[in-house]
């Protein structure tokens, strides 16, 4: 516990918006202690500032998507050198982990899909839909994020099956559309804010649709902060959670709104 401590107090000094090689290492580091299936939660713990650590280590992975997207927009190739990002390999595991989990469970077939913060490298929507030939929508609030996945799309020519739209999730009502509904692990910056944001979205979808949560638990709260299951609304039926311990983001929650 005392090495996740420092690696905190040496991280959280590193707050610059820019991308930082010194800050990637740290928090490769740290991300190593914390998927060590042997360490558990431990009081030492409590002394770290999860707030600041997760604003941190949100403005670390947000950097790093800019960085990359700008290069992938500006290369020869964007198709092929996309490959090179160096969580590739791990995208194309969660893009076909998340709609299969779905597929298993929809009784219909999916056509629609909405990702909320889908980023400036939006790598699940382009290899769902790349793979399933599905139409997605993608929602950033970011707008230098939104942007770049803009021209991004652009670049790989999938700008007519990927749509994005630059709005806040809490001013977007039109969820009725969607057969499925994505909330990426980033959505809400804390419980509260995630509540609101799961309690907007179930208003406003569609009976019968679904909504997919990625989520959290032990070490990995302090990156993420995670949902509370027990506070989803009423309207919300919990078809499934799958927990996967080789994950960062742990635990996948499957949810269908269902009628009174």
């Amino acid at each position: 516990m005392k090495t996740i401590i420092d690696l905190y107090k040496k991280i959280i000094k590193r707050k610059g918006l820019e991308l930082d090689s010194k800050r990637t290492i740290l928090f490769g580091n740290l991300i190593g202690l914390i998927k060590d299936n042997h360490l558990t939660y431990d009081k030492e713990i409590d002394s770290i500032n999860n707030a600041n650590l997760q604003k941190v280590f949100s403005i670390e992975q947000t950097s790093i998507e800019k960085n990359w997207s700008k290069k992938l927009i500006r290369s020869k190739s964007a198709l092929s050198e996309i490959k090179l990002f160096p969580f590739y390999k791990g995208y194309v595991s969660s893009a076909a982990y998340l709609y299969n989990t779905i597929a298993s469970i929809s009784r219909k077939k999916i056509k629609k899909i909405l990702y909320i913060g889908s980023g400036a490298l939006p790598l699940n929507s382009i290899l769902i839909a790349q793979n399933y030939n599905l139409v997605i929508d993608n929602i950033e609030r970011d707008f230098e994020s939104y942007k770049l996945s803009c021209l991004l799309l652009t670049r790989l020519k999938l700008d007519k099956q990927i749509k994005v739209i630059h709005k806040d999730i809490i001013d977007f009502k039109t969820l009725n559309n969607y057969d499925v509904i994505i909330c990426a692990i980033l959505v809400g910056s804390n419980t509260k804010e995630k509540q609101k944001i799961i309690n907007h979205i179930a208003k406003y979808m569609e009976f019968g649709n679904f909504l997919l949560l990625k989520n959290v638990d032990g070490l990995r709260t302090i990156l993420y902060p995670p949902i509370d299951i027990t506070k989803l609304p009423k309207g919300l039926h919990i078809e499934s959670i799958v927990k996967k311990q080789s994950e960062l983001t742990n635990i996948l929650i499957v949810a269908k709104k269902i009628g009174n």
